[in-house]
């Protein structure tokens, strides 16, 4: 199969009822469904740029049964990001609930989402979840790491490593960093 045409197939079956979808696979859709997921999520997000976007409903009905299906870390990220957007309904606590299911999975954007969402209600948290996402390559998030630990937020304050965590920002792009940087100096 071509990618438009797994797009395409999995479009058709995402518009069905999501509950229903499962019982209702035939072998052939049951053998399709499994030998693609891995494909469906990783290009998921490209394809229906290209082809056939797809609203919220159909977003939401593919990442459910994505990770229904085997757990997908990123299809958890992904249904967490529609709940706290507003999707089916906005629901922070059903969102946060996926987001943990991606960070003990491994999803460093669910690491970063709940840094995010914690800063202010519980630093040291916040702290926590940051610090596990600033452990990749990731611009805005080691812009974040330093940012708490200049300032002491949820934990102690470390300007070496902070300053540290800026210049690594800086050199993957991220402009703030730079102006940071040149602010403290």
């Amino acid at each position: 199969y071509d990618k438009k045409d797994i797009y395409d197939r999995l479009v058709s079956l995402i518009n069905k009822d999501l509950f229903e979808i499962i019982d209702e696979f035939n072998d052939n859709e049951r053998k399709f469904y499994i030998d693609n997921c891995r494909i469906a999520n990783e290009f998921l997000d490209q394809l229906y740029y290209n082809y056939q976007p797809l609203d919220n409903k159909e977003k939401y009905n593919l990442y459910r049964l994505l990770f229904v299906s085997n757990k997908r870390l990123l299809s958890a990220y992904k249904l967490g990001k529609l709940f706290s957007s507003g999707y089916p309904s906005k629901d922070i606590k059903k969102a946060i609930e996926y987001f943990e299911i991606g960070v003990k999975n491994g999803c460093m954007n669910s690491a970063y989402w709940l840094g995010k969402h914690y800063q202010k209600k519980n630093p040291g948290l916040a702290f926590s979840y940051i610090k596990m996402a600033a452990a990749p390559s990731d611009s805005k998030v080691k812009y974040d790491y330093g940012y708490m630990l200049y300032y002491g937020i949820g934990c102690e304050k470390n300007e070496t490593l902070a300053i540290e965590q800026f210049k690594k920002a800086m050199s993957l792009g991220c402009r703030k960093s730079k102006v940071f940087l040149n602010k403290i100096k």
